[in-house]
């Protein structure tokens, strides 16, 4: 192995020890925010077989129309269940990865540009992007994978493209740029800019203009085009929920959210330069609805716009990165609505790219050209990748610092209002936090502070019902869930809670209505079609009764089940007792009995039994709480 070798390898390893150490302290740090539904709530994570479930995803989840993205969670799932460990080595390792991929790149432009740099430099770049704290927000969010992993393929093409520039190049390099595209396209959006951002280094690296680009590989760029149709199949098969596309311009439209990202993209560049805080979510943004409020953001973007432009066209190569920047932003942060998240750090995983690699050159070659001004320096040609390392450690140690706050839930939401106090969705699960850490006092103050900001928070009403209820207060939380059904009448948890606790209070008629919503929302959901089942069955209030309809639910809640839970067999005992088929009643209020005693349930025989008799006996069962008691 020649000496280069071995630097090259030696600078590799340090690359993999820094970004696992770095984030070490983060493999047991819990699921946040979206990946409740995408991972805990994700059902489609919890079998390889068939794999066409195992690429999908539910509405709403983050990895829906990301199949590589899906996948990888139920691979995940596959090994670990959802202990939050292998999620955790599986986001670090996309980084570590992309972060290689970076530095094989940085060599071969650098040395294909003939810069003075060298591999020396190369690696102080691929160090200064893969420890910047940026990527916290990519790397700790598990779900957000979508982006890492994309960034890893997309650098991974990119790579492929350049080693295939020389004539004698192996066809093998031009397959797997187009593979490698074709994977990031399976993980996130964003991935549409890559067949022109190869196209683009060709013609400043490779084959000098476009025309010959396409001439020399017309295959890998017909490759690249088709990479376009995975995409659109991808999206057409996604579904995140009403808050992305051009739907719901009573939220924002495109021009709106385009002034809003003058906002958002400024944020990013004081990020990136370490002028501004972290935050994790900035939900409550104010959306612009007028150009002279971005007059001066709009004025610098509009600017460098332009001066990426004109160096492009001149064969500057920070205008090359300077347009990669523009291109890499596009998807998520010009005129495709965004209305879930107008700002998002996550976003800046790929395009953090051109802009250390800008930033990276002007420092070392500032440094450089200072030096030969100085005397007796000349012989430091290193000082200005030295200093780039110096940059590198610095950052460094703000990601370690900004790691600890993803050590728990109520820590991570704790920093964000901290930081954005008018955050009412980050008040909602600040409180939520508190609340499964038994600091219900805390949680209530949260709740009620959320409310304060936004009145109108239906999910917020709603959590803080289910707190009001398990503390007995039940009046107080009947409130907050009629609240939360007005404002959120598609949600049907919250239709669900909301009818349980009419159900308890003995307002039998307008519970089976809250059921009846649930069930319109999810249809052929368990918990709902049995309580509805139950009232129609049991109440002691005639007008609530039906016991046609009850019967007809019940035997649909035992079909699904297999026709052996008793609780389910107890619910359809009492309807048939409903109907006046007594003997029906007493047989299957048998079999319940059975199935109870053979779960070793002696509290549910016991009750089942007694119902049980009153059927013998001709009576049908009435309960004032027309809660069923039998449990499996």
């Amino acid at each position: 192995m020649t000496g280069r070798a071995k630097r090259t390898l030696a600078a590799a390893l340090a690359l993999v020890a820094v970004g696992f150490g770095l984030y070490a302290g983060t493999l047991d740090s819990p699921f946040v925010f979206d990946d409740v539904a995408s991972i805990e709530e994700n059902a489609h994570i919890e079998g390889l077989w068939p794999l066409s479930h195992a690429l999908g995803a539910p509405p709403g989840a983050g990895s829906s129309g990301r199949p590589l993205v899906s996948l990888s969670l139920a691979l995940n799932h596959a090994l670990g269940g959802r202990e939050v460990l292998g999620y955790h080595l599986f986001n670090v390792a996309t980084l570590v990865l992309s972060g290689l991929a970076l530095f094989g790149l940085a060599r071969l432009l650098l040395a294909r540009a003939g810069h003075a740099g060298g591999d020396g430099l190369a690696f102080a770049l691929a160090l200064v992007w893969t420890v910047h704290p940026l990527h916290t927000d990519t790397l700790n969010h598990v779900v957000y994978r979508n982006g890492s992993m994309m960034g890893m393929f997309f650098l991974a093409s990119l790579y492929a493209s350049v080693r295939g520039y020389d004539e004698d190049a192996p066809p093998r390099w031009s397959v797997l740029c187009v593979l490698a595209a074709v994977a990031a396209m399976a993980c996130k959006e964003v991935a549409v800019s890559l067949p022109l951002v190869v196209l683009a280094f060709d013609r400043q690296f490779g084959a000098g203009g476009f025309g010959t680009a396409f001439a020399r590989r017309p295959r890998m760029y017909a490759g690249l085009a088709a990479s376009w149709i995975v995409l659109a199949l991808c999206v057409l098969s996604g579904d995140r929920g009403d808050s992305v596309g051009f739907d719901h311009t009573e939220v924002i439209d495109g021009v709106d959210y385009l002034r809003t990202q003058m906002v958002a993209i400024t944020t990013y560049l004081r990020l990136s330069g370490g002028l501004d805080v972290f935050v994790f979510d900035y939900h409550g943004q104010e959306v612009i609805r007028s150009w002279a409020q971005v007059g001066h953001e709009a004025a610098l973007l509009g600017g460098l716009f332009a001066l990426s432009v004109w160096g492009f066209a001149r064969r500057k190569a920070a205008g090359l990165f300077g347009l990669c920047f523009f291109a890499l932003l596009a998807p998520t942060s010009s005129v495709i609505p965004l209305a879930g998240e107008l700002i998002g750090e996550h976003r800046m995983y790929l395009p953090l790219v051109p802009l250390v690699v800008i930033g990276g050159l002007l420092v070392h070659d500032k440094v450089h050209d200072k030096l030969r001004s100085l005397s007796g320096l000349e012989k430091l040609p290193w000082l200005g990748t030295a200093l780039l390392l110096a940059l590198a450690a610095s950052l460094a140690w703000a990601t370690w610092e900004r790691n600890g706050v993803y050590e728990s839930r109520v820590s991570l939401w704790q920093d964000t209002v901290d930081k954005r106090p008018g955050n009412s969705r980050a008040w909602n699960h600040l409180a939520l936090a508190l609340k499964n850490e038994g600091r219900t006092r805390e949680a209530e103050e949260a709740f009620r502070r959320t409310l304060e900001i936004d009145p109108e928070h239906g999910k917020a009403h709603y959590n803080y019902g289910n707190l009001l209820m398990a503390r007995g207060q039940a009046a107080a939380a009947l409130e907050r869930f009629a609240a939360a059904a007005r404002l959120e009448p598609d949600s049907d948890a919250i239709r669900f809670n909301h009818g349980y606790l009419l159900m308890t209070q003995g307002r039998h008629q307008e519970a089976a209505a809250e059921y009846r919503a649930a069930l319109e929302a999810r249809p052929g959901w368990e918990r709902p079609l049995m309580f509805l089942a139950w009232i129609l069955a049991t109440s002691p209030q005639p007008a609530a009764r039906d016991g046609a309809e009850a019967l007809r639910l019940a035997r649909e809640l035992n079909a699904a089940s297999g026709d052996r839970r008793p609780t389910h067999l107890d619910v359809l005992a009492a309807a048939l007792a409903e109907t006046g088929d007594f003997a029906a009643a007493e047989a299957t209020a048998r079999r319940a009995v059975e199935a109870a005693r053979a779960a070793g349930n002696s509290g549910a025989v016991r009750e089942l039994e007694a119902r049980r008799q009153l059927y013998a006996q001709g009576i049908p069962f009435r309960q004032p709480d027309a809660a069923p008691r039998g449990s499996d």
